[in-house]
């Protein structure tokens, strides 16, 4: 049985966080996009830039084998000042960004400095991250992401997910 924890409005929709138990933690979520297929601007044969921000070697890697098969063009970064730093040199379509990583800046933080420069306030945000308590999505919400996955993640949804929002949103 799926119990409706909250609704919330991120930038491409609403989000439903749904849980099967009755301590209420959430355990995924359902997306319900605002945009129609008729929006969906498809970008045939051009590869998008994801920068993948992530401390463990092994996940970076998972993610990266998982996003190859698509149209990107993947670029890499072991904690938050260098893939700010690499963000503002590549541009990246998609910023796939862990929130607890070594350094000075935690991924709430390099999502909010991402948001806020007007170069990069276009790019796709998807925190990707082992902390999944409402107060930790709220927090991903207000700092600005675009998506939020808990970990452990189904890497055919994460690709799914950041597809979607790829072809259903102007850069």
């Amino acid at each position: 049985m799926w119990v409706v924890v909250r609704k919330a409005w991120f930038t491409h929709g609403w989000i439903a966080f749904v849980t099967t138990s009755a301590s209420f933690s959430v355990n995924t979520y359902i997306g319900i996009d605002r945009f129609g297929l008729a929006n969906c601007n498809a970008r045939l044969g051009m590869k998008h830039k994801v920068l993948i921000v992530e401390d463990q070697p092994d996940l970076r890697k998972l993610i990266r084998m998982t996003l190859e098969f698509g149209e990107y063009d993947i670029h890499e970064a072991s904690d938050g000042e260098r893939g700010l730093l690499l963000a503002r040199l590549i541009r990246p379509r998609v910023l796939i960004l862990d929130v607890m990583m070594p350094g000075q800046l935690d991924g709430f933080q390099v999502c909010r400095k991402v948001k806020d420069d007007p170069l990069l306030r276009g790019v796709i945000i998807v925190m990707l991250t082992a902390r999944g308590q409402l107060e930790d999505i709220n927090s991903g919400e207000h700092a600005g992401a675009d998506a939020y996955f808990i970990k452990p993640f189904s890497p055919i949804l994460l690709i799914d997910r950041v597809n979607e929002l790829v072809s259903c949103t102007e850069y």
